[in-house]
């Protein structure tokens, strides 16, 4: 069997990791990287790859219409090109490879998600914390019924971010760009993979009459400590239909990096899983702990999908489809906020990391860890500057907005 043969679409910001995998995975004589294309492409860029006898385009539309032999095309492109891109990709007769998240709008993704199933391709999406042997391992562990049934899954990302983040690109922070919703912040872009992993981890129990599991009701609450249109601190309760609540608090405000976490508690049991691939857990009162070390997980996406492609593995990590209930609690916890509210100055702190200027918290350890301890959102925990937000049904949702951006909040 001939190797893979696959195109790339965007080659700067994240798309340069995505470059430098497949070139890794050529060297391995795992696949062929045939083409890119960049709208930008710099001129020692394209001197690089065409002397590695890649062919480069500035037009992707171009590049599908040349190159008709590829297996599969990775897209990373600015989060709201996902959805048409991907479909565009799907409808010229090539398996996908999309960056996260997959859209922005929950009616964007089941686009997605029905032109999979009309084309017969695979759409795969880049959630790939899903793929390491810890999370599999603990994933095996519910589903087994180590712990019983499932309560409560409680995630926590603490990340800092400077200025200059929010200087990278146009779209950096934004909720629209024009007419176009971005919705950039803590849920769809930095800690994406924490509230994607709960979510996987709460489709692992079926609810009371069998059904798979989904959101019913969303409650979250949005705020910005730095001077942005989006959301840099957001804290979502996410009822789920199977019995389980999720509770997810992010900050892009802390005053350090820290490793997010997530808590899983079930009724004869409990575990935390880390994205340093580390697993603690619980059962009938018996500890274990396991550290896989580090781990490849974006070599783990692609070699899944090449796998796939050949017959070799039956699914993909993450298709599309599953990705749904992510875009349904980002969509939900925007529309339960309202929107965006500013954190007042008083409770914040300017500081300078390595000659650039960053906006922090106070507290924001404590304040997030003290609501966790109690499945509480912030307005709810005596947070002075939290805003209460009203809970949205999300079982017959489908389209955003339908209440965010009612109320304007000044930046």
């Amino acid at each position: 069997m001939r190797r893979t043969k696959a195109a790339l679409i965007g080659i700067n910001g994240f798309g340069r990791k995505h470059l430098d995998q497949m070139l890794r995975l050529r060297e391995k004589g795992v696949m062929e990287l045939a083409a890119v294309s960049e709208i930008r492409l710099a001129a020692e860029d394209r001197r690089m790859l065409e002397g590695e006898d890649i062919k480069c385009y500035t037009d992707y539309k171009a590049m599908l219409s040349s190159e008709r032999d590829l297996d599969f095309i990775s897209l990373s492109t600015p989060i709201h090109l996902h959805a048409d891109m991907g479909i565009d990709i799907m409808e010229s007769g090539f398996n996908v490879l999309l960056e996260k998240p997959p859209a922005v709008v929950i009616q964007d993704v089941d686009r997605l998600i029905r032109a999979s199933r009309q084309t017969g391709k695979h759409c795969a999406v880049n959630f790939q914390l899903t793929s390491g042997k810890a999370f599999t391992k603990l994933k095996e562990a519910i589903s087994g019924g180590a712990f019983g049934r499932i309560h409560t899954i409680t995630g926590i990302g603490m990340f800092r971010r400077t200025d200059d983040y929010y200087r990278r690109t146009p779209w950096a922070g934004k909720t629209k760009l024009g007419e176009t919703y971005i919705l950039d912040g803590t849920i769809n872009n930095p800690l994406s993979h924490l509230l994607n992993n709960m979510l996987a981890l709460s489709g692992m129990q079926k609810g009371e009459n069998g059904q798979e599991a989904a959101p019913y009701e969303v409650t979250g609450e949005l705020y910005r400590a730095n001077r942005i249109e989006g959301e840099d601190t957001s804290c979502i309760r996410v009822q789920m239909n199977n019995g389980v609540t999720m509770c997810f608090y992010a900050t892009l405000c802390h005053s350090q990096e820290t490793m997010p976490t997530i808590r899983v508690l079930g009724e004869r049991g409990s575990a935390i899983w880390s994205y340093d691939n580390t697993l603690m857990m619980e059962s009938g009162g018996k500890p274990e702990s396991f550290s896989f070390g580090e781990e490849d997980s974006l070599e783990n996406i692609y070699l899944n999908m090449i796998r796939v492609i050949a017959g070799e593995e039956r699914q993909l990590i993450c298709p599309v489809a599953s990705t749904r209930n992510f875009v349904l609690v980002s969509n939900g916890a925007y529309e339960s906020s309202g929107a965006i509210f500013d954190i007042p100055d008083r409770h914040k702190l300017r500081s300078v990391l390595d000659g650039t200027a960053v906006t922090t918290i106070k507290d924001a350890e404590a304040i997030i860890y003290a609501a966790a301890d109690g499945s509480l959102l912030f307005s709810e925990s005596g947070v002075p500057w939290g805003v209460p937000a009203k809970p949205v049904d999300m079982r017959t949702y489908d389209k955003f907005p339908v209440n965010f951006g009612r109320v304007v909040q000044s930046v």
